[in-house]
């Protein structure tokens, strides 16, 4: 008679310890899993949260906090720093003529989020926009210009129509500067005919 009634008692006070200590797990688990959403955010950065996937706010630099991963994630965009990319093209000018065109644009990240959700790919973006800027600027000059003394002014215009394609777009990048490194008639011509 004793021993059934013991044997619920003992039954009861196992199952009360395995919740405390499933709850007590739980909490543990929990406090781990929040520490990863500490994060710091330079000051020439930006933080970009996304929550599922979706774009849900911009945090600035410090020490910060979000809901970790599956939740939220954090992207960290340098919104000071100025890059510079090389571009060459053998461009044809209004008389007619090929000219190999070498420049280097210099930009950087004006706005992350457009940066980061608007364009696949804003940096090759920025380089398809540049050479369609330049191809319409030298289209529109004639060679010995472009050779010599307009070499500015196809650099200045190139830079206004691209940061125009760019805003176009949404990329989120501004160009700072378009700087002509060189402009002479190529080497070698090459010319395919078919048919």
């Amino acid at each position: 008679l004793f021993g059934g009634g013991g044997n619920n008692d003992n039954s009861n006070e196992a199952d009360g310890l395995s919740w405390t200590a499933i709850f007590t797990l739980a909490i543990i688990l929990l406090s781990i899993w929040g520490l990863f959403g500490f994060y710091i955010v330079q000051p020439a950065e930006v933080g970009i949260i996304t929550r599922f996937g979706a774009y849900d706010r911009t945090t600035k630099d410090g020490l910060n906090w979000h809901i970790p991963y599956p939740i939220e994630q954090v992207q960290k965009v340098s919104v000071q720093q100025v890059q510079a990319v090389p571009h060459k093209a053998l461009m044809l000018t209004q008389d007619e003529n090929l000219v190999a065109m070498e420049l280097v644009v210099q930009y950087r990240v004006k706005d992350a989020v457009e940066y980061l959700f608007n364009v696949s790919d804003p940096d090759n973006t920025l380089h398809q926009a540049t050479e369609t800027a330049l191809r319409e600027v030298v289209g529109t000059s004639n060679m010995d210009n472009v050779l010599t003394s307009e070499r500015d002014r196809v650099a200045a215009e190139t830079k206004t129509l691209t940061q125009t394609i760019m805003e176009r777009y949404k990329t989120g990048l501004t160009v700072i500067s378009v700087n002509m490194q060189n402009a002479q008639l190529p080497a070698v011509f090459y010319t395919t005919c078919c048919g």
